[in-house]
């Protein structure tokens, strides 16, 4: 089966709910001082900035998530370029910065993916 319309779809959707807001993702990369020999954390943008839907969960959620979700966590639904990574990665929207605690892509054949649903914890 062929999840291009389906994608298409999400993309129309996503643009229509997202307030006109642009997600970037920011992937972490570790950077070692070579001075001091410390390793540290720094962030690049990935081109191709796309748009995302965030919303809050519930009360009912949290309380029901056995701690996995925390409160102030965020939902993102979203398609970027480049895949996302938990722990390692970041999206920037709304000019706050969230990192990844949870992504899981919607790809139904395994290979496709049509979008990331993406839990978010402020940085």
């Amino acid at each position: 089966m062929d999840y291009t319309a389906l994608r298409s779809v999400s993309d129309s959707l996503i643009n229509e709910f997202s307030n006109g807001q642009t997600a970037i993702l920011l992937k972490g990369e570790k950077v070692k001082d070579t001075e001091t020999g410390k390793i540290f954390k720094t962030f690049r943008e990935v081109d191709g900035d796309s748009k995302a839907v965030m919303t809050s969960y519930s009360e009912e959620a949290i309380a029901a998530s056995d701690g996995v979700l925390n409160a102030g966590d965020v939902k993102f639904v979203c398609r970027f370029s480049e895949v996302p990574t938990e722990i390692e990665d970041r999206i920037r929207y709304a000019g706050n910065d969230y990192n990844i605690v949870h992504c899981r892509p919607v790809n139904p054949t395994g290979d496709y993916v049509v979008v990331y649903i993406i839990q978010g914890r402020k940085a």
